[in-house]
């Protein structure tokens, strides 16, 4: 968002809403005419075109409200308090004109507008007026939040109203009458009587529980005769307005024809307003039986409301403001009085004409309030004027077509008058000699003002002052200082996103005065009000977290280098790794505390298994190897005592002296092989018997032992080394 304030020739905003018997739009354009004609720029709009956000209001230096009513077919809430704001808070004019649908008659009762304005719509109490009375039927609503919108119904239908005028609010409760007393289903929760201050049936409308009637005579006719003969009730009311609104999703059935004529001899309108129907008709677009009882009762119907509940409260507004109709004063001619003032506004004006009709109000208790035209014979306001604010407010009760200022219209004075009533409400323009600026700091903006006269001299001693108008439309003070030559500053806070209207006033020497306009706009991102680097901030953010600044558009620079970032350390749960401990745990406490244990069974199969496991790794001794390896060493020493025994003829040549000792071998003989062998050879060799060679013994071999293989290579290794032995003392002998 953003705007810009530029100076050129003021316009004013004519909201034009007059219509003539037949409900044509077409008799504002008198007061079109006549302004154009006197050189005033004029931009006319309907009402439905009024602007929705107060920038767009600052193009006009004053607005024009021609019989435009308050609530549906006029000016929302939200529209009412910029209207308002913009003439209290931003220096603008306002004129409101009157007619059927203007003043108290168009429901601007309790508006923000109401303050600005230098009339009441409430008429002293002891003026004798005629009042109204209005009775509420409240039907439940088959849609979300459906008592909620019916109560905000009632509350704005009660709020429209005058402290004198009459509400009584009507429910279904199947109850037989209720706290008040009923008819059938139908029961008062507040009984027809004055508004007051409105606190007693605010209260009984906040309680009330809405219930399904199936069908509207009991209700209508609880409206129209009461609970019996001297009750509160419509017929016994005298009101000069009586109305009837009834809220409906149009499932009843309609009301007997007896009581359509009671209701009409009684001179009692009804207006219905259907909300989320399940019988349409195609024709209305309504519940058939709601269209009937508007016709025929001379009332209004309004709906299908099925997706914007919200404007059901503006329906009700616009319909209470029918029991408002005696604010309406017609008279033919109806003189107007001057009351000597010397206004502006009727300044240079010969014969005052006389008027057909104005809307009655009251004058605001408040010496600056200007009543320059009175009317009647108690001197009710026709033309009031006063400063509200930084703005001015104009309020003309009468109207400005041939209907009730027809006389105006034939006079010469009509284009003159009104041209005198808008100039002096207009807001007047900007001086050239003031140049202001309006910036944002963060959250504050600042308000800086330079005046220069035309002869380049600074205006100094001042007094600057004003408001800003922020997104909320609450109105913000603002004082500035003079903080050098003819340079004056001041500042305000700035909290919500939108735009912040600055309007300033300045008074000085002499008739030095005016308005200075100027605002800013705040935007709703805060990094998108940066305009420009800021280089500081960068490098206190990498100075803070350890990082670093990298200089734009140098490809050089390693984007992804860890340097200065400390190495994260993630613990991870312990429960994974503990998870298969405990569940493990929690299978042996079951089973210890569930299974009967045998424990001498269990003993013997801990010792069954613990000899299983040491057969694996205990080393047995072997007996076979030993008993085979005697066996060779006997064989061996046998064949060497064989070979080597010397026979009888040898040991007795050989004794004598210096002979070996008998028995003992030469070692100087020389070997020499027989001429054979008498004899077995296994006999003589000691080798093998002749008997049958008994079967190997079976052998466990115990882990880590050597094998078989391994053993017959130690004894094959074992006999060699026999041999090698028998060589060698063979050798020796010889």
């Amino acid at each position: 968002e953003g705007f810009t304030v530029i100076k050129g020739k003021g316009k004013i905003l004519y909201v034009d809403n007059s219509v003539d018997d037949a409900g044509q739009r077409g008799p504002g354009k008198l007061l079109e005419d006549a302004l154009g004609s006197e050189g005033i720029n004029l931009e006319t709009i309907d009402v439905g075109r009024f602007p929705t956000d107060a920038v767009a209001l600052q193009n006009y230096d004053a607005i024009i409200l021609h019989n435009v009513p308050y609530g549906l077919g006029g000016l929302d809430s939200t529209q009412d308090k910029m209207l308002a704001a913009y003439v209290h808070d931003m220096g603008g004019g306002l004129v409101m004109i009157g007619g059927k649908d203007s003043f108290g008659a168009g429901a601007w009762q309790g508006t923000k507008t109401e303050e600005v304005l230098p009339v009441n719509m409430e008429i002293p109490a002891q003026r004798q007026m005629p009042k109204g009375a209005l009775v509420l039927v409240m039907h439940s609503c088959e849609m979300p939040q459906g008592n909620y919108w019916g109560e905000q119904c009632a509350l704005q239908a009660i709020k429209a109203l005058s402290d004198r005028d009459e509400i009584g609010v009507i429910s279904y409760g199947w109850g037989g009458g209720g706290g008040f007393g009923g008819r059938g289903g139908a029961q008062w929760d507040f009984p027809l009587n004055e508004k007051g201050d409105g606190s007693k049936v605010d209260a009984a409308v906040k309680k009330m529980q809405l219930g399904d009637m199936p069908s509207f005579d009991d209700a209508l006719d609880l409206a129209l005769n009461g609970t019996g003969p001297n009750q509160p009730c419509l017929k016994n009311s005298d009101a000069r307005q009586k109305h009837i609104i009834i809220i409906s999703d149009g499932d009843p059935q309609g009301p007997q024809p007896k009581l359509y004529q009671d209701l009409i001899a009684n001179r009692i309108s009804v207006s219905t307003v259907t909300v989320f129907p399940h019988n349409i008709d195609p024709t209305s677009g309504v519940a058939p039986v709601m269209r009937e009882m508007a016709e025929r009762l001379k009332g209004r119907y309004y709906g299908p409301i099925d997706k914007n509940p919200s404007q059901l409260p503006q329906i009700f507004i616009k319909e209470a403001t029918v029991v408002r109709r005696s604010l309406i004063f017609e008279k033919d001619p109806l003189p107007l009085k001057l009351t000597g003032s010397s206004s502006d506004l009727i300044k240079g004006l010969g014969t005052i004409p006389p008027v057909r009709g104005m809307v009655l109000t009251s004058k605001k208790n408040n010496p600056q309030i200007d009543v320059p035209l009175v009317a009647g014979d108690n001197n009710d306001p026709v033309l009031a004027y006063w400063q509200a604010g930084l703005g001015k407010a104009v309020a003309f009760t009468s109207d400005a077509t041939k209907r009730w200022s027809a006389y105006w219209a034939a006079s010469g004075e009509y284009a003159k008058f009104w041209a005198q009533v808008v100039r002096s409400v207009a807001r007047p323009p900007m001086s050239t000699d003031f140049d202001i600026r309006v910036t944002q700091d963060g959250n504050v903006g600042r308000i800086n003002v330079e005046a220069m006269n035309k002869d380049a001299g600074f205006l100094n001693f001042l007094n600057v002052g004003g408001q800003v108008l922020g997104p909320d439309m609450k109105p913000i003070n603002v004082r500035l200082v003079q903080v050098g030559p003819g340079t004056y500053q001041g500042e305000f806070p700035i909290k919500d996103p939108g735009n912040y209207i600055s309007m300033l006033s300045y008074k000085g020497a002499g008739k030095t005065q005016g308005f200075l306009l100027g605002g800013l706009a705040n935007s709703t991102s805060p990094e998108t009000r940066e305009l420009q680097s800021n280089d500081t901030l960068l490098e206190q953010i990498a100075q803070r977290t350890g990082g670093r600044v990298i200089p734009a558009f140098d490809n050089s620079v390693d984007l992804f280098s860890r340097q200065n970032m400390q190495i994260a350390a993630s613990p991870l749960p312990v429960w994974d790794v503990l998870m298969p401990f405990l569940l493990a745990a929690i299978i042996v406490d079951v089973a210890v505390r569930r299974i009967a244990w045998d424990w001498n069974s269990t003993k013997r199969m801990a010792t069954a298994g613990a000899n299983w496991v040491r057969s694996f790794t205990t080393v047995r001794k072997v007996e076979q190897a030993e008993q085979t390896l005697g066996a060779l060493k006997q064989v061996r020493a046998g064949v060497a005592e064989q070979k080597f025994k010397p026979s009888a003829s040898e040991g007795t040549a050989a004794a004598g002296p210096g002979t070996s000792v008998p028995g003992t071998p030469d070692p100087r003989a020389k070997f020499e092989a027989k001429e054979g062998v008498a004899g077995d050879l296994s006999q003589v060799v000691g080798g093998a018997k002749d008997r049958p060679v008994p079967p190997p013994p079976k052998k466990i071999q115990p882990k880590g032992q050597q094998g078989e293989a391994n053993t017959m290579g130690g004894l094959m290794a074992a006999k060699r080394r026999a041999q090698e032995k028998i060589r060698e003392k063979e050798q020796d002998s010889q």
